[in-house]
């Protein structure tokens, strides 16, 4: 009697790992598709503006400023992300909270502008679930809405604990990429200078 318990407990535990799973693997590839129609629809309406001779970038002149936005289907978009090493091309979202999350990577805060930008994204393998593999020297691209590319080299790759959050923004980084580990434990940080 007991021997048949056992087996019905360990049948119930393989039913619901395997519905985690499914969940897991729907909202994994729900969030590839939302990206990649996020990026298919934010490079035809890049609009670069050839500067006249002597004229500087607005965003030289004032770093401050925010990032250019587009809206997509109710979500606010600053740019994209290019990653070569990793084949990854992704929309940056303006705002970092958990339903942005669940679609793209997200702006956690800075600007490229100013230098100290920093972009989270979920640890799957369509967004930032690859990025413990990049090497020194890799380049990312980050293309704000104003088609400006703003170059980057992988400078190196930290591991942060949960108690460690506040060194997420520190240091003099131009990029930082972050994502948590698959346990969820720590976090895996790119650092990125321009180039």
């Amino acid at each position: 009697m007991k021997g048949r318990i056992w087996i019905r407990i360990g049948l119930l535990c393989i039913v619901i790992a395997l519905l985690l799973s499914s969940y897991n693997l729907y909202h994994t590839w729900n969030a590839c598709i939302q990206s990649q129609s996020a990026v298919n629809e934010i490079i035809p309406s890049l609009e670069y503006e050839p500067l006249v001779q002597g004229e500087i970038e607005d965003y030289i002149l004032n770093p401050d400023m925010d990032l250019p936005k587009k809206e997509i289907n109710g979500n606010i978009y600053v740019g994209i992300i290019q990653i070569p090493a990793l084949h990854l091309e992704l929309p940056v979202l303006s705002e970092c909270n958990d339903s942005n999350l669940n679609i793209a990577p997200c702006r956690y805060t800075g600007t490229c502008y100013k230098n100290n930008f920093i972009i989270g994204a979920h640890n799957s393998y369509y967004h930032f679930g690859n990025i413990k593999n990049l090497n020194q020297g890799d380049t990312i691209t980050f293309i704000d809405m104003k088609d400006r590319k703003f170059e980057y080299q992988v400078a190196g790759i930290e591991i942060l604990m949960p108690n460690q959050g506040v060194e997420l923004e520190s240091g003099d980084w131009d990029l930082s990429l972050f994502t948590c580990t698959w346990a969820g434990y720590s976090r895996v940080i790119v650092r990125c200078m321009k180039v």
